[in-house]
């Protein structure tokens, strides 16, 4: 049971939520006021863990279907499907040969690696370069399945699913108090989605460069 439902859970489905709950009651406040009763507060404990989890629950699904925003920063392709091409953003040009090397990469997939990601265009049809991103794609899910179980990319995974949510949570915030005429929060919480967007950057380069270096540590 505290494998399923750890402190770090706690504090990551439950605490921000309920913040994030808190806010939407300060908006609506003068719409939904209530009076609360001594005698049950247990029920009122009760019912905030309950909603607070469904709410992270409800936002981590609209975030993992908006997260190709986050692909901006990487030419809107995922890091796992750049990572293993020349002078791409996650690892650095003498460590990609040393992973090639390790993962014993076939001469005719080789070849279609040894290209440079410099070479992508912002702005291009995706079906152009298929080839390169679905094979970098496969490494990366070769490499993530064997390391998958482990504290370390638990962590950093948790991590990224974090400030991905944050992102979406403080941008559905930044709407829902212009709708109630509250500019300046509004100003405030769209600001906050930017830094936990940029944030998501970091995380989602960490996610796959802590993959491949803990699959070959261990």
């Amino acid at each position: 049971m505290l494998d399923k439902f750890s402190i770090d859970e706690l504090m990551i489905k439950v605490m921000p939520w309920g913040f994030f709950l808190w806010i939407l009651l300060f908006l609506f406040w003068d719409i939904i006021s209530f009076e609360l009763d001594e005698k049950l507060d247990f029920f009122y404990t009760f019912v905030f863990f309950c909603v607070a989890f469904i709410t992270w629950e409800i936002l981590q699904t609209i975030a993992h279907e908006i997260e190709g925003i986050v692909d901006i920063f990487f030419k809107f392709l995922r890091p796992s499907e750049i990572f293993l091409y020349k002078w791409n953003p996650i690892i650095s040009d003498k460590k990609r040969w040393v992973i090639i090397e390790k993962l014993n990469i076939p001469p005719n997939e080789l070849q279609e690696i040894d290209k440079s990601y410099k070479d992508i265009p912002f702005l291009r049809k995706r079906k152009q370069f298929q080839s390169w991103i679905s094979l970098s794609q496969h490494y990366f899910w070769q490499l993530y399945s064997q390391v998958r179980g482990s504290d370390e990319i638990k962590t950093v995974n948790r991590g990224y699913l974090f400030v991905r949510v944050m992102m979406t949570a403080f941008f559905l915030l930044s709407v829902i108090a212009i709708l109630v005429c509250h500019s300046t929060l509004s100003i405030l919480f769209w600001l906050l989605s930017l830094i936990f967007l940029w944030r998501s950057r970091g995380c989602a380069k960490s996610l796959v460069f802590n993959t491949v270096l803990t699959s070959f540590n261990d």
